[in-house]
């Protein structure tokens, strides 16, 4: 089968005119056949070329999937999968991405932590199921999660609890301190890390207890009055986590 005429095409592709079809390949492809220097290419080896372009095609893709941010194997296998890739190269594929450096597990997990340390809130037991979730093993993550300092972490919760004691503006202190130690495990912290930070708040809430106060009288004086009216505050108030020297004095 004769060749025609090679044409650059878009990227890194050409165009082949064969006698019976034109067919577009990578330039990969096209300098492996050294399709620069022949005449003509026989059905055989024309089938060939189309296999080896297939696979090239998914591989760009790949490429162009992992520009936009770093990749896990496991990820590059679902993509793979939504792509419907022909099961035959996608290990060929991944194992090419490995080669060339584009897909690393290691340095994936690596790096996560390190942005996780810098750039979230996030606690060790929640970047562990994150990155099980993504396809890493267990084992490295929890070898990488030991070499990072305990300071480390008191440090972000430190700063997490003087957030929020600053922003707090309705809560008593034992109110504070349980929703405080729910989020915390929200976030994958482990109860050691956080029962002695959450232990040293000591909150002065009078002015909190006096705004909750006049809320609940408001709310409350249009059903009840005196005396009764006088127990239902209170005892709304200790409810909400107030001590009864408190709300009593």
């Amino acid at each position: 089968m004769k060749i025609l005429k090679i044409k650059k095409g878009k990227r890194n592709t050409y165009e082949i005119f064969l006698e019976k079809e034109t067919i577009t390949i990578y330039d990969t492809v096209l300098l492996k056949y050294e399709l620069l220097l022949k005449k003509s290419i026989s059905e055989k080896e024309l089938e060939e070329i189309k296999q080896e372009n297939n696979f090239y095609e998914y591989y760009e893709k790949c490429l162009k999937y992992l520009n936009h941010k770093m990749r896990t194997t496991k990820e590059i296998k679902e993509y793979l999968k939504k792509e419907n890739t022909p099961k035959i190269i996608q290990e060929k594929i991944i194992e090419k991405l490995k080669q060339n450096q584009f897909l690393d597990d290691d340095k994936y997990l690596e790096c996560f932590i390190n942005d996780s340390l810098k750039l979230s809130i996030d606690g060790p037991l929640k970047i562990k199921r994150k990155l099980l979730d993504l396809g890493i093993e267990e084992e490295k993550i929890e070898n990488s999660l030991q070499k990072i300092e305990e300071t480390r972490w008191q440090e972000k919760i430190k700063s997490i609890i003087a957030k929020k004691v600053s922003a707090n503006h309705k809560d008593s202190e034992k109110n504070l301190k349980l929703k405080l130690k729910n989020y915390f495990y929200t976030i994958g912290y482990k109860k050691e890390q956080i029962e002695e930070e959450i232990s040293k708040i000591h909150l002065d809430h009078s002015e909190i207890l006096k705004k909750e106060e006049e809320k609940l009288r408001r709310k409350l004086e249009r059903k009840y009055n005196g005396k009764e009216l006088e127990f239902q505050i209170k005892k709304r108030l200790f409810q909400k986590g107030f001590l009864k020297e408190e709300i009593d004095g």
